[in-house]
């Protein structure tokens, strides 16, 4: 009789344990993972080493810029609610300069941080606590995908052309912020920390400078029939245009050209935008003599990657080039849209 009421309590306490474990298990894999794997719960973002800042350059001038992607994967919830996105930074807002930029100690430096999923731009600081950082996702079904930032680098003020020595001798590794991905149903996430992190930072000033005489160059393409484009690689609907420059003279310019949509594409063709409904057809840029322009990274420094010699300083009034419809595969009547941006580089 002892040995049989002893085997009933180990029978319904070990049932316990299990019905514990049953039940806590949902709950504590309710979290997202970022992928690949965050190291140390961080990830970091830097600047080329060289930075050229052009002299008299306006207050909100884009010096530099990098994309730093975050990539995430949720499990299914037991709530419908799902997940949120948020971030909060260590940094003050700029009241000096407008466009949701933070300042950097007094260097005469700015960050400028967009969301390349949604357009919105960080303009909340510390003291405002966890900010959206885009729309929810909303449901119990497990979710995936990538977070990218377009972080710039920008000049706050005049201070810029007196930095401190220690920025080209020992760089900076400082705390930006950081991001979560949060569980609505139990208002738990896992944070990652965001690192400003550059070697040595050598900002020089260039004497000489040019500047865009337009914000914004739109080019319409005429419309084609897809009969002209029969086969992948060939192209139709040849359309010059100019970017227009206003430059002073005494150095030489460097240009490179970057696809907006896919900022990593060092093709020749250009990455079709949202919006766009024709397909096996994409746009790709010719400099002059019918040379393909392939495409770089946003970058001033000297010997970018795709970055070519534009002329010398005294002789530039624009970047003239060519757009054209190019065939990738079977091609599909629709609209077709691209967007890129021009880099200077003074050397």
């Amino acid at each position: 009789m002892i040995r049989s009421v002893q085997r009933r309590h180990i029978v319904r306490w070990l049932s316990a344990i299990l019905v514990a474990i049953a039940w806590a298990a949902p709950a504590h894999a309710q979290y997202c993972s970022y992928v690949p794997a965050v190291n140390d719960h961080s990830v970091r973002f830097g600047f080329p080493q060289w930075i050229g800042v052009p002299a008299g350059a306006p207050d909100g001038t884009v010096l530099a810029s990098t994309i730093m992607t975050i990539g995430y994967s949720c499990p299914p919830t037991t709530s419908p609610s799902g997940w949120s996105f948020v971030y909060s930074t260590m940094y003050k807002s700029s009241t000096s300069v407008p466009g949701d930029l933070y300042h950097f100690a007094n260097f005469g430096l700015a960050i400028r941080v967009t969301n390349l999923n949604t357009g919105q731009r960080m303009k909340n600081d510390i003291s405002h606590g966890l900010v959206q950082w885009m729309p929810p996702r909303t449901g119990t079904a497990p979710i995936s995908g990538t977070v990218q930032f377009k972080i710039e680098l920008v000049k706050l003020n005049d201070l810029i052309y007196n930095p401190p020595p220690y920025l080209a001798q020992g760089g900076i590794n400082d705390t930006f912020g950081l991001f979560r991905i949060v569980n609505n149903a139990t208002l738990t996430g896992r944070s990652v920390n965001i690192f400003w992190h550059n070697g040595p930072l050598t900002l020089t000033s260039l004497p000489q400078s040019c500047r865009a005489t337009l914000s914004d160059t739109s080019v319409q393409l005429d419309r084609i029939y897809t009969s002209r484009l029969p086969t992948p690689g060939s192209t139709a609907g040849d359309k010059p245009f100019n970017v227009g420059l206003s430059c002073s003279p005494g150095t030489n310019v460097y240009v490179t050209l970057t696809d907006l949509t896919q900022p990593g594409n060092t093709t020749d063709r250009l990455t079709l935008a949202p919006g766009s409904t024709a397909s096996g057809v994409q746009l790709r840029l010719l400099r002059p003599g019918g040379v393909p322009v392939s495409f770089g990274p946003d970058s001033s420094s000297p010997g970018n990657l795709n970055q070519w010699h534009l002329g010398a300083s005294g002789s530039t009034t624009g970047i003239p080039l060519t757009a054209q419809y190019i065939a990738t595969g079977a091609v599909t009547a629709g609209s077709v849209k691209g967007v890129a941006s021009f880099t200077l580089s003074y050397q």
